[in-house]
């Protein structure tokens, strides 16, 4: 490849890379304008940390940064750069592929939680006083006039009590007024639904320009390796490699603080309470455990990647890179082995669920104490009564059970119920959290094999 073809994909790569930088500053800056008018927290609970305005600033500044990145690497021809945003891009390719990925997966659910958040907030709105609730009440006032809509399913929801957000006339200035005869919930689906190509088509544009910056960042990147260029002098050459192995100090030592901090809350909830007693079979899958073990091997695997960068050894840095790989491999086969034998392991949750409750209403020892403890604590926090219902409980129903203090009532609902709701309103979330620190993992992994590569071709590594 001659130098007036580097030049002219040097030149298109700025200018792809320009509009993207543009782009991004505009969806950050209309996310910012976007938090400070409704954002429809209180209604949308459960999506609250992924509504809309959010989702812009964070996009926003991740193009922004990676952006950057390329236009800088490109105009200064600098190598090290050019490798960076090339990992950079690649990764939120595999980010954007994998939300999408997840997003028509769990389609259903999304539309579940977006329903049981209406039904929820309806009911708070109606329960709440006249001045209590009223930054939910004005979202919902919001979404009632803007789309033209009223009450979740229907004007029935409001048990006749009609806000006059509902009313079809502009002012409203006749009473009883006549109501928008469509719920809230279905006008929100054709709006989706009609805006479901536009979006696509947006997604699909982003992710093509992405792709041809990494076709075209690849022969940029050989033809400066070829031709001794993008390092303009040693002595920057080794300034990158510094800025790398640095970059990966502080990351592996907050991965540290962070692994320690797991680590001390395990030992903490362990001395305050045992919930794994409920699950006698799977007594390793209780919180306590996950933060216990989890903190373990964070701690051990950043300090490892921590002592390999600053030291630049080979042996720590590829044992590293090996234990890194290997619990991709173990979260991987852990996520294949929860979809696979999901319904065994709901049985026999249920199972352990009946077994410990029949403990706990047996003879008062030390051991019954903690798994009535345990139920207790599950029960008071869940606000349910048993594993089906309180008739589990037959005569010694507990006061954990008590939906008030004078316990005239206990409440309806059984705990595996409640469980089972709570982890999957929690799903969407814990997946974005696992594709997040796969992410990382990936990253840690290319750092960690660019050094090693290096002090392999220096002759460094192995100190005598």
């Amino acid at each position: 490849m001659n130098h007036s073809c580097v030049t002219f994909l040097k030149r298109w790569m700025v200018f792809l890379h320009l509009l993207c930088w543009t782009s991004g500053a505009f969806i950050q800056a209309f996310g910012i304008f976007g938090m400070f008018k409704s954002q429809y927290g209180s209604v949308i609970s459960t999506f609250k940390p992924h509504y809309a305005s959010n989702c812009l600033v964070v996009t926003g500044a991740i193009v922004c940064c990676v952006c950057y990145l390329g236009i800088l690497g490109s105009l200064r021809e600098n190598h090290c750069m050019l490798i960076s945003f090339y990992i950079a891009l690649f990764l939120l390719v595999l980010t954007e592929l994998a939300m999408a990925c997840i997003f028509l997966v769990v389609e259903r659910e999304i539309d579940r939680y977006f329903e049981a958040d209406f039904a929820r907030a309806l009911d708070n709105y109606k329960q709440s006083s006249d001045r209590g609730n009223q930054t939910l009440k004005d979202e919902f006032h919001s979404i009632q006039a803007r789309f033209e809509c009223c009450g979740v399913y229907g004007p029935s929801d409001w048990d006749g009590h009609l806000p006059i957000s509902c009313c079809i006339q502009d002012p409203c200035n006749i009473f009883p007024f006549i109501p928008w005869e469509v719920g809230c919930l279905g006008k929100l689906r054709a709006w989706f639904k009609m805006n479901f190509l536009s979006i696509g088509a947006g997604v699909v544009t982003i992710a093509i320009l992405q792709t041809i910056c990494i076709f075209i960042s690849c022969p940029i990147m050989c033809n400066f390796r070829r031709t001794g260029r993008g390092y303009i002098t040693e002595q920057e050459k080794m300034s990158c490699l510094k800025c790398l192995k640095y970059t990966m100090c502080v990351a592996n030592f907050l991965f540290f603080v962070c692994g320690a901090a797991l680590f001390g809350f395990g030992i903490f909830m362990m001395t305050q309470t045992k919930v794994s007693s409920l699950l006698p079979s799977l007594p390793f899958m209780s919180v306590t455990s996950i933060l216990f073990i989890t903190g373990i091997i964070i701690t051990c695997i950043s300090f490892l990647g921590f002592l390999g960068a600053y030291k630049e050894n080979r042996c720590l840095l590829i044992t590293f890179f090996i234990l890194l790989f290997v619990v991709m491999l173990v979260e991987l086969a852990g996520a294949c082995i929860l979809l696979v034998y999901e319904k065994d392991i709901d049985n026999l949750i249920v199972k352990d669920l009946h077994q410990s409750l029949d403990e706990a209403r047996g003879p008062r020892n030390e051991t019954v104490k903690v798994i009535a403890s345990d139920w207790d604590f599950i029960q008071t926090t869940f606000h349910c009564c048993g594993v089906e219902n309180a008739t589990d409980w037959k005569n010694d129903v507990p006061v954990s059970c008590c939906q008030k203090d004078e316990c005239k009532e206990y409440w309806t609902e059984g705990c595996y119920k409640k469980m089972r709701t709570w982890f999957e309103e929690n799903l969407l979330n814990t997946g974005i959290g696992v594709i997040v620190v796969c992410s990382i993992e990936v990253l840690g992994m290319c750092f960690s094999m660019t050094l090693f590569c290096h002090i392999s071709r220096s002759g460094l590594g192995y100190k005598m």
